[in-house]
């Protein structure tokens, strides 16, 4: 891990340090983040980077950070732990750097690991088609299945969602849908909450839902 992966981390530490009340899922469900404190933080990763990342322009124009910076400035009410970091992983994810990636501190993720029920599923995803590869459930679903949405989200949606946390080098959405196949359940869970049941629409082997 080099020295910038741990400044970009470290500016999310900034916020959870503050907020980290009870080591379970009520840390990120519930606690939220001042907008004063989110600015802060926002601001001083956009200064590590701009001050220490030398391939920060190499796949996004200046004007790409201009507008995004512009845009979370104008947050005025508290956000919740997971909103603060899902902004703060987009600005990460304009640099298309796959070296280059921003994660929960380790008091959260072990929390959240202990605490919490997960998606059951592990998929691959081709060309935007989501199919179950690994159930860890008790559902009865079938490897290959093709799932086209999950508690009411459909799959093209619900990718172009998360894949906003996958940081890879260059535009291709190809290589975040890579990393997104073993790591859905977890990354789902960060944005929309970890829960115990989901609401799953799939075809079976008949095309049928």
């Amino acid at each position: 891990m080099n020295s910038l992966i741990k400044y970009t981390l470290l500016a999310f530490y900034c916020i959870v340090s503050s907020s980290l009340i009870a080591q379970n899922q009520d840390v990120w469900v519930n606690q939220e983040v001042s907008s004063d404190a989110f600015k802060s933080d926002m601001s001083l990763l956009w200064k590590v980077l701009n001050e220490n990342h030398s391939g920060l322009f190499n796949y996004s124009d200046s004007l790409e950070f201009v507008s995004y910076l512009e845009e979370y400035q104008q947050i005025n009410d508290s956000l919740k732990m997971h909103e603060a970091f899902y902004e703060l992983a987009g600005l990460v994810n304009l640099i298309k750097d796959g070296h280059t990636y921003i994660m929960p501190n380790d008091d959260q993720d072990e929390a959240l690991l202990s605490s919490v029920g997960f998606l059951p599923f592990t998929f691959k995803i081709i060309k935007n088609v989501l199919l179950i590869d690994q159930n860890f459930g008790g559902a009865r679903f079938e490897k290959g299945m093709e799932v086209i949405a999950i508690d009411g989200m459909k799959t093209e949606d619900l990718l172009g969602v998360l894949r906003e946390y996958m940081t890879t080098d260059g535009c291709s959405p190809e290589p975040q849908n890579d990393m997104l196949e073993g790591q859905l359940w977890w990354y789902y869970g960060l944005q929309f909450g970890f829960k115990e049941r989901h609401h799953v629409v799939y075809l079976d082997k008949y095309g049928r839902r």
